[in-house]
Formats: C-alpha cells, sequence, structure tokens
C-alpha cells in the first residue's frame, strides 16, 4: 500500500516538474536567423529575417554595406520583435543603394540575456556597376616655409564624389584636408587645397582621395618640400663716414634659413641722397653694401660736415629694415 502512494505522488508531480523544466528553457537569449533578399532593383532591396524572442523583450536591426565590416544600421533605435516565444518575421527596406553592386547584410537581435547574430548573406543590385571616379594628383604650387597649395582633377562619373587630399612625412600620410563634394559627371573638375602648418625645408607626401558609392580611388602619390624660412634683413650702426667722392658703406647682414636678396636705399627727409644699390647676402652672413652721394648731397655734407639720413633694406622675401643715421665727413 505505502509503494502504491509513493508512485501516485511522483505520478502527481511530474507533470509539474515538467512544466517548470519546460518554463525555466523557453526564457533566454533571443534567436536571429537572416533570410534572402527581395524586391531587389537597381537602387534598393528588401532584406529579411526571423527573430524569436524567446520569452524575453526583444529588439531586432539589421546591418548591411559592401563587406563583411557592414558600415551600417537600421532602425536605430531597434525594434522591437515582442516578447514572445515564436518566430517572428522582419525586414527592412533599403533605398540609396549603387547599381550593379553586391552587398552583404545581416539581422541581429537583443535582449536582456544577450545579443544573437544571423548569418551574412548577400545580394546584388540590378544594372551595371557605378564606373569609379577618374583621379589625378597633381603638382604643387605656392609653396612656402610652411604652407603649400595641392592640386588635382577629378572626373566623378556615374555618382557623385567626395574628395581630400591625404598628406604627411611619409606614404602613410597621416592627415586630410577638408573633404570637397563633386557632382556626378563626364567633366574634369580641378581639386584644391591650401595646408598649413608644415614644417620648413622638410619633404612632405601627397595624394588626392576620392569616394564614392563606386568605392575610393587615389590618385598617384606625389611629393614636395617647403622652402626654409626666409631670411631676415638688418641694418647695423648709427654713423657712416663718406669717401671724399661720395661713396657710402652700410653693414647689412642676414638672419634665418635662406639668402637675403633685395635693395638698399639712402634718404634724407623725402630725399633720395644716393642711388639704390641691390645686395645678396647668404643666410646667417653679412656684407657691407656700397653707393654713393649725388652731387647735391655730396656738396650739402662738405657744407655742413653733417648729414642726417635713413638707411632702409627691402629684402624680397618681405623682410625690412630701416635705422637712421649721421654721416659724416671725417674723412676729408
Amino acid at each position: 500500500m505505502r509503494r502504491i502512494l509513493i508512485l501516485c505522488g511522483l505520478a502527481v508531480l511530474a507533470p509539474a516538474t515538467l512544466l517548470f523544466a519546460g518554463s525555466a528553457l523557453g526564457a533566454g537569449s533571443a534567436a536571429a536567423t537572416t533570410n534572402a533578399a527581395t524586391a531587389v532593383t537597381s537602387t534598393g532591396a528588401t532584406v529579411n529575417g526571423t527573430v524569436n524572442p524567446n520569452g524575453q523583450a526583444t529588439t531586432y536591426a539589421f546591418q548591411w554595406g559592401l563587406t563583411t565590416s557592414y558600415g551600417n544600421e537600421a532602425p536605430l533605435p531597434p525594434a522591437s520583435a515582442g516578447s514572445g516565444s515564436a518566430d517572428v518575421p522582419v525586414s527592412l527596406d533599403l533605398g540609396g543603394l549603387a547599381s550593379g553592386t553586391a552587398y552583404h547584410f545581416r539581422v541581429i537581435a537583443s535582449n536582456a540575456s544577450g545579443t544573437a547574430t544571423g548569418a551574412d548573406e548577400t545580394f546584388t543590385t540590378a544594372g551595371s556597376a557605378p564606373t569609379p571616379a577618374a583621379v589625378t594628383t597633381g603638382s604643387a604650387s605656392i609653396v612656402t616655409a610652411n604652407s603649400a597649395v595641392l592640386n588635382g582633377s577629378v572626373v566623378a562619373g556615374a555618382s557623385p564624389t567626395t574628395c581630400s587630399f591625404a598628406y604627411g612625412p611619409t606614404t602613410s600620410y597621416g592627415s586630410l584636408s577638408n573633404p570637397q563634394p563633386v557632382a556626378a559627371g563626364t567633366t574634369s573638375v580641378a581639386m584644391t587645397a591650401t595646408i598649413s602648418g608644415l614644417s620648413p625645408a622638410t619633404a612632405f607626401h601627397y595624394q588626392l582621395v576620392c569616394s564614392s558609392a563606386a568605392g575610393t580611388v587615389s590618385g598617384s602619390d606625389q611629393t614636395t618640400t617647403t622652402l626654409p624660412e626666409p631670411g631676415r634683413i638688418a641694418i647695423a650702426g648709427r654713423r657712416l663716414f663718406i669717401s671724399p667722392t661720395g661713396v657710402v658703406g652700410v653693414f647689412v647682414a642676414c638672419f634665418g634659413g635662406s639668402t637675403c636678396s633685395g635693395t638698399l636705399s639712402l634718404k634724407s627727409g623725402n630725399t633720395t641722397i644716393a642711388p639704390s644699390a641691390h645686395y645678396t647676402i647668404t643666410n646667417e652672413k653679412e656684407t657691407v653694401v656700397f653707393s654713393k652721394l649725388t652731387r647735391s648731397a655730396l656738396a650739402q655734407l662738405k657744407a655742413r660736415h653733417r648729414l642726417t639720413a635713413t638707411a632702409t633694406a627691402v629684402d624680397t622675401n618681405g623682410s625690412k629694415s630701416a635705422i637712421p643715421f649721421a654721416l659724416y665727413r671725417e674723412l676729408f
């Protein structure tokens, strides 16, 4: 009799135990299955999948792109797939795609127990693949010690294109100029970018890089070298002694990274008292620049023994030095 009661008790408990076990197994991570794309056209497609929430509130989204890195995800925020235990069909309409192009996609689902990822699937849009842009890197212009103008050209083709110049000390570049949009078309469009913050007397690499729905295309690598720091001109001294024939010499120095070249003039007030004299001085060197007083200026000096003047050196690189002088006739 006792055995019969025990067996009856087990028979009563068994269904409850099974129900409890079934409930425990039913709530867990979501399941995600990627299905084939439908309604594929030259510019769009519908991507499909199935999500099972497995008894917990679950959201889903699709990822897609030209590679298995995808790069795109929608909807954002993810959409709800509910909290049931049955498979839920999900889909997303994609637009703005490139014709004749293969795309990868997958569905992902998330709930409190984790994230499930469907397998990668592909589809190819109808039509011909767009022609990549034709990109040419040109020569640099207006190169200074710290800046340069980079030049190039692009034929965008069937797709709108965005271009930038990559530049840096090596072919790894490291810096990009501001992006410039280029409309679709078959006409060559000139591209320029002014870059700054460069080091003087230093070579750097650059190339034009353009991206569109057809992919990214780079022009050839080019190099150019920035100029040395411009030299700065300086006049030294405050007293000048004149030869009996009116020859006067002004001490001029060049400081900086490049040669100084320009003209030296002498004036007393607004009156020029000697012809302009040209000079060329190697950087970090100095010289005496000679000129000869005009007859009237020499006559004034002989009569007064002293003549005030200003010596002005103007360099072709833009530097300038102006020093007031006193001219004396002490040597004759």
